[in-house]
Parts: structure tokens; C-alpha cells; sequence
């Protein structure tokens, strides 16, 4: 079941990333937080106004696409 949701997310563009119990409640600034941070900066960023990840096709010619939890299409 996990693979499969993953799978969907990757699929619409959303990175996946699992945390451990331990991460979580150990080191949640200093190595959740800042995985978090590091992954929204390599695909480009939060958008300016929303602070929603934005996905950033060069070809696309409406520019950066906000992404939804529930978008049904890439």
C-alpha cells in the first residue's frame, strides 16, 4: 500500500520522504526539518505568495505549476 501511494505521488511530481519515530521525535529540527527544506530547494522552492512547492517545467508555457495534494493531472 505504501509503495503504491508513493508511486501516485511520484507520479504528479511530490517527493517522498519517510522519517523514522525516532528522527522524528530525536532530531526533529536539525534532520527532519532541514531534509524537508533541502528537498523543497532542489526542486525549486515554495511559491512566493502561497508557500506551496511550485513545479518548474521550462518548456511548460504558463511557467511554475503550483502543486495540490488532490491534482488528478501532471
Amino acid at each position: 500500500m505504501d509503495r503504491e501511494r508513493n508511486n501516485n505521488l511520484a507520479t504528479r511530481g511530490w517527493q517522498v520522504l519517510r522519517f523514522n519515530t525516532a528522527e522524528v521525535r530525536e532530531r526533529p529540527v536539525e534532520y527532519c526539518v532541514s531534509k524537508v527544506a533541502e528537498t523543497i530547494n532542489r526542486l525549486k522552492g515554495l511559491d512566493d505568495t502561497t508557500g506551496v512547492p511550485v513545479r518548474y517545467d521550462p518548456d511548460d508555457p504558463l511557467g511554475p505549476q503550483q502543486l495540490g495534494l488532490f491534482d488528478r493531472e501532471i
